[in-house]
């Protein structure tokens, strides 16, 4: 029978909300050392002008943030709550510490500093005397007179840095005491992600409750990138290997959530294990574990030998059971792939031209912004006599107008240039530099000016992202012919002829930056005939050469309809295909072409 994660046999992870006395003495001595020196620093910066509200406390928070984690961790407090209410007690401290120390100060009193029962008539002062000042300037008497209107504000700003102050520590205790630890072992568990597309989780929960991880494998995956959702399987484990018996193992938890961020971060974290999951740290049985093992390899040493060789087996069963169908259903037909490793397009010389040509724009807008600057401070004379304008005397005012309006169109142009356009250049010369190759060679399979190929670079995933003078691999054309029923591709590195049915993926990927946003669009095109697997993400480039993320995206969509549709023409001309599917496609593109 299968017990499922409802069942009571999969029980949820529950801190005992214990802490360890020795490390936790040592540690809040580290913490208090933290709040103390977090208040000082406040007040420096306060006395000598530098204070920004808001700002400086939630750089300054982060020092008792950062203790307060040690104590979490060395501690090994696994009560959250405790942990949230320390931390927003030590930053607590280091906020009011600093109005007692600031009240030293003003009083010119070492001593002032142990007259705590002075501190709430000092912030009331305080409060009523403050200014905000946007420049950095040392604090006057001046500065210290009453004032009703500034007082309501004052307090608003107290209560703001205050919540940061304490806010930050207690997240960052809270988020640390919430990763499962293990009482018999004695200390935190490791934790391992594997990241899927947000479509995959009413498929892992099916799965999971099932316990029949058979198909674990091939749902599709994703990276963690910032602003990128993605359906999360977190597994949290302990044991050494070999440190215990299969009865005295300790539990392995398993958590499952979709996130619309899927960045690395604290507060990230924070919201992947204190929010709603469809599945949250549950306990998993053996047989789960061993279906895990191909996407979480570090939970091998928590299987048994007799699973583990079972479940290789069966993998090897299935893998050989899969490449046969594959074999017999596409008949003769094969993956071929011709290779030329002379390099004639991305050599080293080709490559540094590439680049200026790609910044030859960025070059311009200074060029036009220098312009623009000398016309309008030639003809400044005439509009203001009495300002020194001899830098420029030389130049006639007739000519100075005329920089001015060159210098306003060029700097057009390179706006424009730089928003639609600017690798319009470099994409140019590479099309000009394979065109010469293809020209010379033999048996070609895709000529380059076949109206209906579309000219590429392939960009290796393991190039994604990748800051290097060239992610890509290889320049060619691409298309797919209803003739043999081929997709073809012919580049200045490679020559590839794929069947039309052994392809398993044809999707439009999203490259996006650190902002969150799409950089590049690519059409990811990949095959298996039973014998080889091969993935080819393509960036397509043609007329108009517009070279933004909006332009990329409609010709890679375009691309990838061509390639649905002659696949679909042949397939009718072929009588039609049995159990020939795009396996892992994740593109609305083909199924609605």
């Amino acid at each position: 029978m299968n017990e499922g994660f409802d069942s009571a046999s999969r029980q949820r992870y529950r801190n005992s909300g214990r802490i360890s006395i020795g490390p936790t003495v040592v540690w809040l001595g580290v913490l208090l050392a933290a709040s103390l020196s977090a208040a000082a620093i406040l007040a420096i910066a306060f006395i000598n002008g530098f204070y920004f509200i808001g700002f400086v406390p939630l750089i300054i928070s982060l020092i008792v943030g950062g203790a307060h984690v040690g104590l979490v961790h060395f501690g090994k407090w696994r009560n959250k709550i405790l942990a949230g209410v320390v931390g927003l007690l030590a930053g607590s401290l280091a906020y009011l510490g600093y109005y007692q120390i600031d009240l030293a100060w003003t009083t010119q009193s070492a001593t002032a500093v142990m007259h705590v029962e002075w501190l709430s008539d000092y912030i009331s002062f305080r409060m009523a005397t403050d200014v905000t000042d946007s420049t950095s300037s040392i604090p006057t008497d001046s500065y210290r007179e009453p004032s009703d209107h500034t007082s309501v504000f004052n307090w608003i700003f107290f209560a703001m840095d205050w919540a940061i102050m304490a806010a930050v520590p207690a997240v960052f205790g809270y988020i640390r005491a919430t990763r499962p630890y293990c009482e018999s072992c004695q200390r935190w568990m490791a934790q391992s992600i594997v990241a899927y597309e947000p479509v995959c989780e009413p498929a892992l929960i099916a799965m999971l409750e099932s316990e029949k991880l058979d198909d674990l494998a091939a749902l599709p995956r994703t990276d963690l990138q910032h602003k990128q959702p993605a359906t999360m399987l977190m597994v949290s484990y302990c044991d050494p290997p070999g440190s215990r018996t299969e009865e005295q193992r300790c539990p392995v938890y398993l958590s499952l959530k979709t996130v619309q961020d899927g960045g690395n971060g604290a507060f990230t974290n924070f919201w992947r294990n204190t929010f709603r999951a469809a599945i949250r740290e549950r306990s998993i049985s053996d047989r789960v574990i061993a279906g895990l093992l191909p996407v979480v390899p570090q939970l091998s040493p928590l299987v048994s030998s007799k699973i583990q060789v079972a479940q290789k087996r069966k993998e090897h069963g299935a893998m050989e059971l899969k490449k046969k169908e594959r074999k017999e259903t596409l008949g003769g037909e094969r993956i071929r792939v011709t290779n030329f490793p002379e390099n004639s397009v991305l050599t080293p010389s080709n490559i540094n031209i590439s680049m200026m040509l790609a910044f030859s724009w960025l070059i311009g807008l200074f060029l036009s912004l220098g312009i623009a600057l000398l016309g309008a401070l030639s003809i400044g004379r005439s509009i203001d006599a009495d300002f020194d304008w001899r830098i420029t005397s030389w130049i006639p005012t007739s000519i100075g107008w005329g920089l001015l309006a060159v210098g306003a169109a060029l700097l057009a142009l390179s706006l424009y240039k730089l928003t639609y356009r600017l690798s319009a250049a470099r994409d140019r010369f590479f099309l000009r530099k394979t065109s010469e190759v293809m020209a010379d060679r033999t048996g070609k399979v895709v000529d380059a000016d076949d109206t209906q190929a579309y000219f590429c670079e392939i960009v290796p995933r393991e190039n994604f992202g990748k800051v290097m003078k060239e992610t890509a691999t290889d320049f060619g054309f691409a298309r797919a012919d209803a003739g043999t029923g081929r997709f073809l591709w012919e580049g200045d590195r490679r020559r590839i002829e794929i069947p039309l049915r052994s392809l398993t993926k044809c999707e439009i990927y999203e490259r996006r930056g650190l902002d969150g946003s799409v950089e590049q669009y690519m059409a990811v095109i990949a095959a298996d005939d039973g014998e080889t697997e091969i993935e080819l993400p393509f960036i397509p480039y043609r007329a108009p050469w517009r070279s933004n993320a909006t332009a990329k995206k409609e010709l890679v969509v375009e691309m990838l309809k061509a390639i649905a549709r002659v696949r679909a023409d042949f397939e009718i001309k072929s009588g039609g295909w049995d159990n020939v599917v795009f396996e892992n496609s994740a593109s609305d593109v083909i199924a609605e072409t």
